[in-house]
């Protein structure tokens, strides 16, 4: 009987120390599968002399995290960039792209999403797939229009979609409950919609280089919220609306084309101010990439 536990007892070390060596041999082609897909991606855009670890960070397991491919020249994002799912920051600003792969939309642990000045044209209505995303920027990528989609990340808190050709933006804005940041500022917005005076929880708001000729009168209650109105149209506001409009920034009016309009390379009707107020990757970056959903 005793020679039987033993035996009873090696049987189960030996099934435990197998399955201890399973989850390790897994990690271990986890770990080399996420900086294989790195390598892919670096090797596919002429950039082979560039180390995967020049470009990440990882977490204490060794599963990369954070992925910085900014002003690489970047001309293609493969579908490889899927299979780095514990990937909390993709930085991907100041390259080349002109579309981007479903798989990224599957990307669930993702906070930080950096897509700024690239050639895109349009987002993809997956975008929602994002549920964690905090921090977005598509700034100067020539968008004409926002997928619907965009205001399902519920979590979002930082939204930069300056500098492209929209004229539009839409109501369902005030569906980003958690939203602190957002900056709309060098587009060809002529006025906003009604129900972004309820989103008291605005930290700032850029609305500056646009068309805008009117303001809802409900956007006085934005009593917290820094608001930045210059290089726009606002030549007819009422008195409620201008002195709210001094409050924010006495010297707003200086800068409004009051009828004159003038056209800068683009198109984009404005004139020439103080540049709007801008939020850096960096300022950002550190409290956002290591915050676990």
């Amino acid at each position: 009987m005793k020679i039987l536990s033993c035996s009873i007892r090696h049987c189960i070390l030996r099934i435990l120390a197998g399955l201890i060596l399973n989850v390790l041999t897994i990690h271990a082609q986890t770990r080399t599968l996420d900086s294989l897909a790195v390598r892919v991606l670096l090797d596919e855009n002429g950039l082979d002399t560039v180390s995967v670890a020049a470009v990440t960070h990882s977490d204490s397991e060794n599963r990369i995290i954070s992925l910085d491919l900014s002003g690489r020249k970047i001309l293609k994002l493969s579908a490889e960039i899927g299979s780095i799912t514990r990937l909390k920051s993709l930085v991907l600003n100041n390259n080349l792209l002109d579309s981007l792969p479903p798989e990224l939309w599957r990307l669930s642990y993702l906070v930080t999403l950096d897509l700024s000045n690239n050639h895109l044209g349009h987002l993809d209505s997956k975008i929602s797939g994002l549920k964690n995303l905090l921090f977005l920027s598509v700034r100067g990528n020539g968008l004409t229009s926002l997928p619907l989609s965009l205001f399902d990340l519920q979590q979002l808190e930082n939204l930069l979609l300056s500098k492209n050709l929209l004229d539009t933006l839409p109501e369902e804005v005030s569906n980003l409950l958690f939203l602190k940041y957002l900056n709309v500022s060098e587009n060809q917005l002529r006025t906003i919609p009604l129900n972004v005076a309820a989103m008291a929880q605005l930290d700032s708001l850029d609305l500056s280089g646009n068309l805008i000729t009117t303001l809802p009168e409900l956007i006085s209650e934005l009593q917290n919220t820094k608001v930045n109105l210059r290089d726009n149209q606002l030549c007819n506001l009422s008195s409620t609306l201008q002195a709210w409009a001094n409050q924010k920034d006495p010297a707003w009016m200086v800068s409004q084309a009051c009828g004159l309009r003038i056209w800068n390379k683009t198109g984009l009707g404005r004139r020439p101010g103080r540049p709007s107020a801008q939020v850096s990757i960096h300022d950002v970056l550190g409290r956002l990439v290591f915050k676990r959903p």
